[in-house]
């Protein structure tokens, strides 16, 4: 897709339902839309009900196309734009283009059409997705014999006629349902479907759901022009998008010119900041079509939490289109969203089938704010990218710990080591950040930690950065109250580097009190430096002290029920007793679904192997024996389902991601990483 940005449009047609957005939204002339360019039709939609509408593309042949369509409804009658855009007149788009259209043109605009004006042959078919529809309605179809329907629509069967003509030809429809899920997916990326997208229909029937909907659920004759357009190439006045209606002709004109329509090259970040710099007007919808399938959640993360700053928070709402069936990636998870519509009930509507869910969020109703997220409180983060002597350095110390701890703890100096550590620490005053040490046990548990972790602490997080590769992941999966005031414990924190990936603003505005809770002092020592540096007097609280002891209530008074947050990131594979860790945690926790649990570790299996062939499942319990008795050398105990499951019976899992992720140094070790979220209380799960 990289190859056509910039150079060439991939949509010819924007392939979402706009009928759907006028139920949902209700448009005003006083709303303020912020949405995706695309090829235009969706963007003319909104304009048609008199609302402001910034479009924005990262694809600047896109935003040509839109422009396009806008100078022509305000220079052009009807006529002249009903036979460009739906009859394909170019020869008329060339002889109006260079005194008419030009002239009123951006510069970026004209010169891509400049270029493509000559060209061009056919609207319907061009860009890349143009290209494949040819070969798949003009070429393919007739092919696989059905070749029926364009002759249907041509002779306009009613929708009674055409769905008996369906009928006699199940078999056909089959078969080329059965080979769009079988070889779409290899030419996904020229209709502008992105391999993550695609992703998340992986072992579900998609394609056949679509064919069957469109066919037997829709007009498809008088209706449903999305379809239509590409079987005969062009667009009916009957069956075409709304922009195309000579009745919304006058109302679109006048508010083109009246300047209701902003385009944007770039991203919807870029846009979101530019309308904070120019002080515009706050958005009350934003239209987000489906780009967040293609995106990460550190993407999608940015991008929302920006966009919640530049919207009405009484008004504002944001709605969006899956291929998954559920909301996919946490952090809209926490919106709060409505489900509007999906494939399978189809209440609404939808002519196109191409997204498996429709969602829309209103911000006033949400519970939660999205937040932005950080790699590190420094501008530069090298700190955390050990050199490959450092690994070795550090990997030796992990690898033979089983013979050196011995020898550590049977000498004196750990006892003395501590004491001076947390001496040093206790009597810090001022802006330094205090250690709390009442009530700690001096058990083996904790002896053996120290010892593993004292002579590793200057290389700690260096190397545990390429390892713990679900760290970040459960921060971004973790909730933020929108109202604030919270308070979060993290067990197991050690060194406070999980604190780092929110920004500092961001931990002083929705926290009042966050505890590390950790048995190591060295680890301590290096959480005292850095949570100091960041100035968060008062706020971070670091406990020395064993989680799993009763007297942890005593170590964390007045606690008990008020945590909003508790997280074990890559801790509860370490503790012994994780049965008593989990325990304490949800007495920690609020009730009644306000306690969020986050866990991030090492997993004994993935998420996903129930359906393994016999052979593919006997390797893979192989490989989880030699991996659980890889880590057990170093006392870590692989998260197993026995324990998700007795934690499933006191919360309600929210979010479940596994992966696998290596090792330094040992590239054959791939064990599953995972984020794993739950919320306290028995409830419903969307």
């Amino acid at each position: 897709m990289k190859k056509f940005i910039n150079y060439a449009y991939i949509y010819n047609v924007s392939w979402e339902d706009p009928r759907m957005d006028q139920k949902t939204f209700n448009l005003q002339e006083d709303d303020h839309v912020i949405t995706i360019a695309s090829a235009g039709c969706n963007v003319l939609d909104y304009i048609i009900e008199g609302a402001r509408v910034t479009a924005v593309d990262f694809n600047a042949c896109q935003i040509a196309l839109t422009e396009l369509k806008a100078v022509a409804i305000q220079h052009l009658d009807h006529a002249q734009f009903f036979a460009i855009f739906a009859k394909n007149d170019t020869a008329l788009l060339r002889e109006l283009y260079p005194t008419v259209l030009r002239p009123d043109m951006s510069a970026a605009s004209a010169e891509f059409w400049d270029r493509y004006v000559q060209k061009i042959q056919s609207f319907m078919y061009s860009g890349s997705s143009g290209f494949l529809a040819f070969l798949a309605f003009r070429v393919v179809l007739p092919l696989l014999h059905l070749g029926w329907i364009r002759q249907a629509i041509l002779q306009k069967l009613s929708k009674d006629d055409f769905l008996a003509l369906c009928h006699t030809h199940e078999k056909q429809i089959a078969i080329c349902s059965w080979l769009l899920d079988t070889m779409l997916p290899c030419f996904a990326l020229f209709a502008g479907v992105p391999r993550r997208q695609m992703n998340l229909g992986m072992g579900r029937e998609n394609f056949s759901v679509i064919v069957n909907h469109v066919l037997f659920n829709t007009d498809l004759v008088h209706d449903n022009y999305f379809y239509l357009g590409y079987i005969l190439g062009e667009y009916t006045e009957e069956c075409c998008p709304r922009y195309l209606k000579k009745e919304n002709f006058a109302a679109m004109k006048k508010y083109l010119k009246a300047g209701k329509l902003h385009l944007f090259h770039g991203s919807i970040e870029q846009a979101i900041m530019k309308n904070a710099a120019d002080k515009d007007e706050l958005f009350t919808v934003a239209s987000l079509l489906d780009h967040m399938d293609w995106m990460d959640k550190s993407m999608v993360t940015s991008e929302i939490s920006l966009l919640m700053q530049r919207m009405d928070q009484e008004r504002g709402r944001i709605y969006w289109r899956s291929f998954s069936e559920n909301v996919h990636i946490p952090p809209l998870l926490w919106l709060g969203a409505h489900k509007v519509d999906d494939i399978y009930e189809n209440t609404m509507e939808d002519r196109v089938g191409m997204y498996f869910s429709t969602w829309i969020a209103y911000l006033k109703d949400s519970e939660f704010v999205v937040t932005p997220r950080c790699r590190s409180w420094r501008k530069d983060d090298s700190a955390y990218r050990s050199g490959v002597a450092s690994q070795i350095m550090t990997g030796a110390k992990i690898v033979t710990a089983p013979v050196w701890k011995r020898v550590v703890q049977a000498g004196s100096s750990i006892g003395t080591s501590s004491n001076n550590s947390r001496k040093a620490m206790a009597g810090k005053k001022g802006g330094d950040v205090a250690l709390v040490v009442a009530g700690a046990t001096d058990g083996a548990h904790e002896r053996d930690m120290e010892a593993f972790y004292k002579f590793q602490k200057e290389g700690y997080d260096g190397f545990r950065e390429n390892f713990l590769h679900a760290r970040m992941d459960l921060i971004q999966s973790m909730p933020i109250k929108r109202k604030g005031g919270m308070v979060w414990v993290d067990v197991g924190g050690g060194t406070a580097r999980n604190l780092e990936f929110l920004p500092v603003e961001v931990l002083r505005k929705y926290f009042k009190a966050i505890y590390v809770v950790d048995v190591s002092p060295s680890l301590l020592e290096v959480a005292h430096k850095r949570v100091a540096a960041a100035g968060l007097t008062g706020l971070v609280h670091l406990v020395e002290h064993d989680f799993t002891a009763p007297s942890i209530f005593q170590a964390l008074p007045f606690m008990e029920g008020k945590v909003d947050m508790l997280t074990f990131s890559y801790s509860l594979s370490m503790i012994p007793d994780k049965t008593a860790a989990l325990v304490n945690a949800l007495r920690f926790l609020q009730p009644n679904g306000h306690g969020i649990l986050g866990l991030a570790d090492f997993f004994l299996t993935s998420n996903e192997e129930a359906g393994l062939p016999f052979f593919l499942a006997t390797l893979r319990r192989m490989e989880a024996t030699f991996q659980r008795k890889w880590f057990e050398q170093d006392r870590v105990h692989l998260i197993s389902p026995a324990i998700l499951k007795r934690l499933d019976k006191a919360t309600r899992c929210v979010w479940d991601e596994r992966f696998r992720g290596g090792v330094p140094l040992l590239p054959v070790l791939r064990p599953f990483h995972g984020a794993y979220v739950a919320m306290t209380g028995k409830a419903k799960s969307q």
